[in-house]
């Protein structure tokens, strides 16, 4: 029998209230993690940042510079591009692969036809 009041419940979040996460997962962190600033804050320039107008090839030019090691591929379809992300991460038959409670059906639908079994935590 798991002894609840023991469970160290504010190290045991992952991503929504998971049991399985909560009866033995790893922690996400641990108590003394600081927390990060809320994503508004991360997404807003300081009032002091520099801003520069850029023209179209300048902004070609510096995403080019910023991907230049990164390999794109761009995709009509969302259910292409999921298949196509399976098979290169060799996820295929017999595999378990873990999602969101709140993950959509089309997600979980390109899961199962890889021949992998989705897993989630609700």
């Amino acid at each position: 029998m798991i002894d609840f009041q023991t469970l160290d419940w504010a190290n045991r979040w992952l991503g929504g209230f998971c049991a399985v996460g909560a009866l033995g997962g790893l922690p996400v962190r641990g108590p003394d993690y600081g927390a990060h600033p809320p994503l508004a804050d991360l997404l807003t320039l300081p009032a002091d940042a520099p801003l520069t107008a850029a023209t179209t090839s300048q902004a070609h030019a510096a995403w080019s510079a910023a991907l230049e090691s990164a390999t794109v591929i761009l995709f009509r379809s969302v259910a292409r591009a999921r298949e196509v992300l399976l098979e290169a991460a060799r996820i295929g038959v017999g595999a378990v692969v873990g999602v969101p409670a709140n993950a959509s059906r089309s997600l979980v639908e390109a899961i199962k036809r890889s021949g992998a079994t989705p897993h989630s935590c609700h």
